[in-house]
């Protein structure tokens, strides 16, 4: 037990009154903790905006985000960050990273044929190794480790280099705003596949119709570019302005500045100052998300996936492919955010720990050595967006907008846990912190969580005594009784009152010639608070100690303790001794 011990001492004949807040432990709930590298300049820079963004996150995601902020991580080599995430992992348990600005990044080079670019590949598998055969600065043999595939996601939010700060708060206001319920996406998804890559649309095993269509329903999913239908790029970009999806999908070639259709193609700087658009993008086409060749270094020559979340449009999160090869498996990932509620970050891994790993390269290429190939996809933007979001909509009437309950359901190993859009739950408490979830929803605190601001008292308690359930006012003392918010909190009291506190109302030395001697202590107590009485003859002397002597459960707002004559505390008499120190210690188990 901590111990928490005030100044409140008085010394009336031979007795001393100490009173001792204890603070009992609580376990946290397991979250997924995510190691967030940002340098330390660019964060002076965005610091505002981000640190709201890493706020809202954490109330609505089952993460932690364990901020870097004070290093200048674009001045290291990918070997040393590479390092540092391996600790991050080995000693925090890391399940993902975000990277946020000029992060730098490994280049890899695929054995087979000239394939080159970025490897996220690089930071994701935690117990691997890789070499550079060649010696020609690019990584060629990735030895697999015990796990055989990735331990953690990695997301690249990489602002445009022509203006990365403009870019990046633009990111984050996107990501304010769907948080917080202005920006609504339409429940809709819609796919495009040029002729040669259509059949995937709805036909093969790879197709990503059939998830959307268990997602937002089949009336839901629009498609462009079935059997002999042609996609033109311009049905494509007013398809995307007109209606305004969550996930646009796409089937196509590509290049790291275009997405080509069977009629015309559309430039990234096109899609830059897209109106509407796409919550999230996911892109088949060859280089589409190679942001090493096309970094932004002006507005026409920002990579293809990168324009759609660093853009005018609504879009935050697009994938896509270092080279020429195409993301195969996107299903996989619509699944899981379908099927399992998981954030877009976690359902990017199920689609990593499949593809890159020994076992699928010798079924996929069976004349290739696995460990001279890679994937080579990147998740570019901003990992934490989900699907089955009801915008304003009221699903089961309960005052509690479906985004709201649909972004405090959050996954666990055993299915999800938190609020309900289809059952009326607004009177309940889902995390018995004392306010119900309509009123977390009235008071933008976290329905899932008791402690919101994480300052050690529930969101019901602050709420019910005018304190601030968003801020840390643990420290506070309104009411100026010497007591804090937190140690009114322990002890029952009212922080808002002077005279609702801890303290001693007297101490009593009763003598009869005739009988042994009587201490009487009384004090302010709160009714079914457990109180335990200790005794020392010499406090500092250090070889004495407080003896617990007696344990009390307060039954008002007044608790009399009676040592009648030395019984309660081995003396037969406290005039034996030349002092006697009783201390009253607030007991939370």
């Amino acid at each position: 037990m901590h111990a928490r011990s005030h100044g409140v001492t008085t010394i009336l004949g031979l007795a001393v009154l100490v009173f001792v807040l204890g603070l009992a432990a609580s376990a946290p709930a397991a979250k997924d903790k995510i190691a967030v590298l940002i340098d330390s300049d660019f964060y002076d820079d965005v610091s505002v905006k981000f640190d709201r963004y890493v706020q809202e996150v954490e109330q609505r995601f089952p993460v932690e985000l364990l901020v870097f902020n004070a290093h200048n991580w674009d001045s290291e080599s990918p070997e040393n960050i590479r390092d540092f995430l391996l600790s991050a992992y080995a000693v925090d348990a890391i399940k993902g990273a975000l990277l946020v600005g000029d992060i730098p990044f490994a280049k890899w080079e695929q054995t087979f044929g000239t394939n080159a670019g970025v490897s996220s590949v690089f930071y994701e598998d935690m117990d691997g190794s890789f070499s550079d055969n060649d010696g020609d600065g690019m990584y060629d043999y990735h030895t697999f480790g015990p796990n055989e595939g990735p331990e953690i996601w990695v997301c690249w939010m990489r602002p445009p280099k022509w203006d990365p700060v403009l870019y990046l708060n633009r990111l984050f206001d996107k990501a304010h705003n769907y948080y917080t319920g202005v920006t609504i996406t339409n429940k809709r998804a819609f796919i495009a596949g040029h002729q040669d890559y259509d059949a995937n649309i709805w036909d093969t095993a790879l197709a990503t119709a059939p998830p959307c269509v268990d997602i937002y329903g089949a009336a839901n999913v629009d498609t462009d570019g079935v059997g002999a239908d042609l996609t033109w790029d311009t049905d494509i970009k007013n398809q995307l302005k007109t209606v305004g999806y969550e996930i646009f999908d796409t089937w196509q070639h590509a290049s790291t500045l275009s997405q080509v259709w069977d009629v015309g193609f559309t430039s990234s700087s096109t899609i830059m100052y897209l109106s509407n658009g796409s919550l999230m993008t996911f892109i088949y086409g060859c280089q589409s998300a190679d942001f090493w060749h096309a970094q932004g270094n002006f507005p026409s020559n920002v990579c293809l996936a990168a324009a759609y979340p660093f853009g005018t449009s609504i879009g935050q999160a697009a994938t896509g492919t270092s080279w020429s090869y195409g993301t195969e498996y996107k299903y996989m990932f619509i699944e899981s955010m379908g099927n399992g509620d998981a954030y877009l970050g976690e359902a990017w891994f199920v689609m990593e720990l499949f593809v890159e790993t020994r076992s699928f390269v010798e079924g996929r290429y069976r004349d290739r050595d696995p460990s001279g190939e890679c994937a080579g996809n990147n998740l570019i933007g901003n990992p934490f967006l989900i699907v089955k979001c009801m915008g304003n909509g009221d699903s089961d009437s309960d005052g509690m907008p479906d985004w709201f309950e649909n972004r405090h359901r959050k996954p666990t190993v055993n299915g999800s846990q938190g609020l309900n859009r289809f059952l009326y739950d607004s009177l309940d408490d889902a995390d018995n912190d004392g306010l119900s979830n309509g009123s977390e929803y009235d008071n933008d605190t976290d329905p899932t969580d008791p402690d919101t601001d994480d300052d050690g008292m529930p969101d019901g308690w602050e709420v019910g005594h005018d304190l601030d359930p968003l801020v840390d006012d643990s420290m506070g003392d309104p009411d100026c009784d010497g007591f804090t918010n937190i140690d009114e909190w322990l002890a029952g009291t009212d922080p808002r009152d002077y005279e609702s506190a801890l303290r001693m109302i007297s101490v009593r030395r009763i003598t009869d010639p005739e009988l042994p001697t009587i201490v009487r202590i009384s004090w302010k107590s709160v009714a079914n608070k457990t109180y335990v009485i200790e005794y020392c003859d010499d406090p500092c002397d250090g070889s004495m100690e407080w003896v617990s002597c007696d344990t009390v459960s307060a039954l008002g707002p007044t608790t009399t303790w009676t040592d009648d004559g030395g019984s309660k505390t081995g003396h037969t008499n406290p005039d034996d001794v030349p002092h006697r120190y009783y201390r009253v210690q607030l007991y939370i188990p």
